[in-house]
Parts: structure tokens; C-alpha cells; sequence
């Protein structure tokens, strides 16, 4: 039988409490704070999976110093894939088309519509959705609205189509720059994305809801 190290438990304790946390009814996508006690355990699970190896197959094998090299660099590579893994799942390029004589100050991403076409962003080295925006500047997606990266929207590009990059008009005073504020609400029963390309930034609420009536913007 196998001796019990601390790091056996260690790696035992933890998917078990992974698996718990997955099948707890307190697992919800939207629950950041669950998310950091998901991932913050798990970060670690690699390193000790991998440190764990080298120790079992090559201690009879190998000089101790040599072991504890190869344990770091297995630590140190483990760690760094897990950064470049969660960089690519999290950096999703999204580009936006809109008409030539576009001249709304907004462009609405309307999710959880049946039938409508889905923005789940592409598979690849680069991780990207392409989206043509209609004249009414109301794109429905059938895409269920997750709080996350791969679903919502964090930064865009936009262009006519005629190949014309939009350029934005309102500063960004936290990234030093020009950008297109995005954010995110509920209406009608639909959660929806809102992106500002006037100079008239929209938060949720009641900026929302004064531009959906002064509009007449419904929800289909």
C-alpha cells in the first residue's frame, strides 16, 4: 500500500472538494465569489499532481537534488500553461459590422432569443465572433447570457461594411484611452449587451429604460 503523504492528501482533499463545489446548488456561473474558491484551489492542484509524480516514479531513480529541479520546473511549466490556458479562453476578439450610413449612438446585443443565431465564439489559436449588426443596431442571439468572457462582451472592434474602422468618441478615464462603453441589463425578459458608439455613455437602469422609451425600443 501506498504511504499517505501530506501531498497525497492534499491532492485528495482537493478534487474532492472540486467535485463537491460542481455539484453544489451553489454552483452558478454568476457567483464570482464561488468562482475565485473554485479556481484558486484547483490552480494548485497541477503543481502538487506534477511534483507528485516525479517523487513517485523517479525517487529511486534519480539524485534528490535533480528531483527537486525537475519538481520546480514542473511547477514552474504547470503554472505558466495555466496562465497562458485561462488568457486564451478569456481573450475573445469580437468585431461588430454595421451598415455604411449607421448613425445610431447605440448597438444592442439581446441574448436567450429562440431561433436567432448563436455568437459563441470560434475555437482556435485566437478566439474570436464576428457579428453584423442590422440597421435597427438590435442584434437577437440565441447565445443563453452567462457573466463571462466567452459569452458577454468586454472590448470590440467595429466596422462599416465597407471595411471603415468606427473610431469611438467617449474617453475612457481608467484605460487612458478612446473606447466604446459597454454594459450589460435586463429588459423585457431578455438580458442584453449595450454598446455606446455616439458620445453618450449608457449605464444600466434608468439611462437604459430613458433611451428604450425615447426609441421605442421593444424586445421582439
Amino acid at each position: 500500500m501506498k504511504k499517505l503523504t501530506p501531498l497525497r492528501v492534499y491532492i485528495v482533499v482537493i478534487v474532492l472538494y472540486e467535485l463537491l463545489l460542481y455539484v453544489s446548488p451553489l454552483n452558478d456561473k454568476h457567483n464570482w465569489g464561488l468562482a475565485v474558491l473554485i479556481w484558486i484551489p484547483l490552480f494548485t492542484l497541477l503543481p502538487a499532481i506534477i511534483v507528485e509524480v516525479f517523487l513517485t516514479v523517479f525517487k529511486n531513480k534519480l539524485p534528490k537534488i535533480v528531483l527537486i529541479l525537475l519538481s520546480i520546473i514542473g511547477v514552474f511549466i504547470s503554472i505558466i500553461g495555466t496562465l497562458v490556458y485561462l488568457n486564451w479562453s478569456n481573450n475573445i476578439k469580437t468585431t461588430l459590422y454595421v451598415p455604411d450610413n449607421y448613425d445610431k449612438e447605440y448597438i444592442l446585443l439581446v441574448y436567450n432569443k429562440k431561433g436567432a443565431p448563436d455568437i459563441t465564439p470560434s475555437f482556435g489559436l485566437q478566439r474570436e465572433r464576428k457579428v453584423t449588426i442590422p440597421p435597427s443596431g438590435i442584434f437577437y442571439t440565441s447565445t443563453v447570457y452567462e457573466s463571462s468572457d466567452v459569452v458577454s462582451i468586454r472590448n470590440v472592434e467595429i466596422y462599416y461594411r465597407s471595411g471603415k474602422k468606427m473610431k469611438p468618441r467617449i474617453y475612457n478615464v481608467y484605460s487612458k484611452q478612446m473606447d466604446f462603453p459597454i454594459n450589460e441589463g435586463m429588459y423585457q425578459g431578455h438580458p442584453y449587451v449595450i454598446i455606446s458608439t455616439g458620445t453618450t455613455r449608457f449605464y444600466g437602469g434608468f439611462d437604459c429604460d430613458s433611451l428604450f422609451a425615447a426609441q421605442k425600443i421593444h424586445f421582439k
